[in-house]
């Protein structure tokens, strides 16, 4: 066996390309879809789905998102110290906020609306109106069914009763959210329906400016009845999720995202290895020929699954780009908390010597590609994996940098 030595180096190992032109376009494809008349409300929880929630935030409001939402009040207090100026939209159940709170600010500036999930939240909030002398605007969160916190449709009547001898808090939204947009439109639909009938049942108490939205990112593709004053896109911004779409409707069937993210890295260590050789922890993947197998220094510590180790079924991609041309190249054994080792097989024996496999060595990698046809594409590996874009997007490590380009 011969090992090629990588140098030391003070590069980053691997980073994370945010491509922010293919942000503006699949913002300007919402606003394709949605009109002009509905408010385009970009969703940024959990750090923009692990992308740079501040620098997002700054983008998404440059390319035309009116509003942006977050779940936690750290999220809201990270953009609201970012300079970030526009209103947002706070998922949860805020209770409490003293004046010496990063929240304090722009909510005495009505930027921060907040979400109602029950009566008793709504009662506290116009305390906090009345002891701050300010009207907060809140949004009333409706469960038309997916179990997942909200108001039943009868605390829903109850509070808009209420509502009418509150001072200090205005409903300035009525909302819901579809759990199942994506795969099951008829339930979509029947909660679409419920929605609907709640909001007719109570039209005189409900303020003619108030926002009223249902649809993520899968709503918006589905049809123009979710769309509705206010739309909350979160995945489709980033680029993914049409795959996901099953059965009909679909406003613009064929519609493609533009990809945002690319992680890459580089081959840091070579080596050649003779049939038969065991691979990996576990000793789970067997060598079938004489291979040169690659190190790459991505693994789960860094967020690439462990369920994307190879099987006797299948392999994960990865792309390496040599003499300007990606090349396609195996995933082999079980991923590392730190490490991939990857099959260099073929591309090595396209090259003429030796000394042209060393040039290998240091060769960009490209673990996920922008590229939605690739065979690692963020969406392929996502299903390889029995997983989501979601949870692939949120598992990239807070330590890899995140380039803007």
């Amino acid at each position: 066996m011969s090992t090629l030595n990588q140098e030391q180096s003070t590069e980053p190992m691997s980073r994370v390309e945010i491509d922010t032109a293919a942000l503006e376009r699949n913002v300007a494809t919402v606003r394709r879809l949605v009109g002009p008349d509905t408010t385009v409300c970009g969703v940024v929880k959990k750090n923009a789905y692990g992308l740079g929630a501040v620098t997002i935030a700054h983008k998404l409001t440059k390319a035309g998102c009116e509003m942006l939402a977050v779940f936690s009040p750290e999220e809201a207090e990270q953009l609201n110290s970012g300079a970030v100026t526009t209103p947002m939209l706070l998922f949860y159940p805020l209770r409490h906020l003293a004046r010496t709170d990063g929240l304090y600010r722009p909510a005495v500036a009505e930027r921060l609306h907040l979400t109602i999930h029950d009566p008793e939240q709504l009662e506290a909030l116009d305390q906090l109106g009345r002891t701050f002398g300010i009207k907060l605007p809140v949004h009333l969160y409706v469960d038309t069914g997916m179990s997942r916190s909200g108001l039943s449709p009868e605390l829903f009547a109850e509070i808009l009763e209420s509502q009418k001898s509150r001072h200090y808090t205005r409903i300035a939204g009525v909302m819901s959210h579809l759990a199942t947009a994506s795969g099951d439109p008829k339930r979509a639909q029947k909660q679409l329906d419920t929605f609907d009938k709640l909001l007719k049942q109570h039209e005189a108490d409900i303020p003619e400016d108030a926002l009223v939205h249902l649809a993520n990112s899968y709503g918006v593709l589905r049809s123009p009845t979710y769309h509705r004053t206010l739309v909350r896109p979160g995945l489709g911004l980033y680029g993914y999720g049409e795959h996901d779409l099953v059965g009909e409707p679909s406003i613009e069937p064929g519609l493609r995202w533009s990809p945002t993210v690319r992680w890459v890295s580089r081959v840091v260590q070579l080596g050649t290895y003779p049939r038969h050789a065991k691979v990996g922890y576990g000793a789970t993947y067997t060598l079938k020929r004489k291979s040169i197998l690659g190190l790459v220094p991505v693994g789960y510590g860094d967020g690439y699954p462990l369920a994307l180790s190879s099987t006797k079924d299948r392999c994960a991609k990865v792309r390496v780009r040599h003499g300007g041309v990606w090349h396609e190249c195996d995933v082999l054994g079980r991923v590392n908390m730190d490490q991939l080792t990857i099959d260099l097989t073929d591309l090595a024996k396209s090259l003429d010597d030796e000394a042209d496999e060393q040039t290998l060595r240091g060769a960009e990698v490209e673990v996920y590609s922008n590229d939605p046809e690739a065979a690692n594409a963020l969406h392929k590996l996502a299903e390889m994996a029995n997983s989501q874009c979601y949870e692939l997007l949120c598992r990239l490590g807070a330590h890899l940098p995140r380039v803007y380009v």
